[in-house]
């Protein structure tokens, strides 16, 4: 197998917070200097040594965001969808069993206790990658490198007597000129059908798939083509503009522990369609690990 390494794509630490934030849970690194040593160590190895394997490349990423113990918590998952995003960005996915099967994602599970107890080596997880991993389409794909903040934003619906009622929700964005927002999922679940300001998040049905959105740069907020008024998210910062219209087609990614909305058509929306893939095809291993 050979591999292209002047084309090696690498995760940033921001996008490794915003797989954690969106995936296992809204928190920020803890060490933040350990995080950003975690991310460039597969980038050092390939730049300083003549270590040319993905797979390689990703266990070594894998490791280092487990035993640098970035976050308070979740630190193994965090390292499985590092590693995970880190192939899946490059052209391969981990997991080449049947996705019904979860024979691989328990050794998945395990791979990473083995490595972080030292029972295994990040040549030998590299090996295990290696050998779970399927070829893909390479997606077009462009890194983002800006952190995610903490922001208020306000989300209108209607109230039990069918008047408009606000309320503020503590959100992600990204520095000017990203184009996604992280949001509660009850905000998620309620964009579509409304009521999430009388309702529990546990009475709201959740969305199908992907719901498709519109972001109005004038009013700087979220909403359903056909409905631009109620439900919507108003958000503190401008979108950049995908075209001189005053609109721009967005769509809301219901996964993980927080829910992504991108703007259509931007490398930010592609890494949510990959991201939103993580359940499907390693969600099992993820839940395996939060008790290991």
């Amino acid at each position: 197998m050979t591999f292209d390494v002047a084309k090696f794509r690498f995760l940033t630490a921001a996008q490794v917070i915003r797989l954690h934030r969106s995936i296992i849970m809204n928190a920020q690194p803890t060490q933040p200097s350990m995080l950003e040593s975690a991310v460039q160590s597969p980038i050092n190895i390939n730049y300083y040594t003549t270590q040319q394997n993905m797979f390689q490349l990703a266990a070594k990423l894998s490791e280092k965001i487990m035993k640098n113990h970035a976050f308070q918590d979740g630190n193994k998952r965090t390292a499985l969808l590092a590693a995970y995003m880190f192939l899946r960005i490059n052209g391969y996915k981990l997991q080449s069993a049947p996705l019904q099967s979860n024979t691989v994602n328990g050794s998945l599970a395990n791979a990473q206790v083995a490595v972080c107890t030292n029972a295994w080596t990040a040549e030998q997880l590299g090996q295990f990658y290696q050998q779970t991993s399927t070829a893909i389409e390479r997606p077009c794909y462009a890194a983002t490198t800006r952190a995610c903040h903490t922001a208020t934003a306000e989300f209108t619906d209607l109230g039990p007597d069918d008047t408009l009622v606000t309320k503020d929700i503590s959100i992600g964005v990204s520095d000017p000129g990203e184009a996604y927002v992280l949001i509660p999922t009850e905000v998620g679940y309620a964009l579509p059908v409304g009521n999430c300001l009388t309702s529990s998040s546990s009475a709201l049905p959740k969305p199908p798939g992907r719901l498709r959105l519109m972001y109005y740069h004038d009013t700087q907020h979220f909403a359903l083509d056909s409905s631009p008024v109620c439900p919507r998210l108003v958000i503190p910062q401008q979108l950049p503009r995908q075209s001189t219209a005053k609109t721009s087609p967005a769509t809301l990614y219901p996964y993980g522990e927080m829910h992504t909305i991108a703007l259509d058509g931007t490398p930010d929306a592609e890494f949510a369609h990959l991201a939103s893939t993580v359940e499907q095809e390693i969600g099992d291993a993820l839940d395996q690990l939060k008790d290991m």
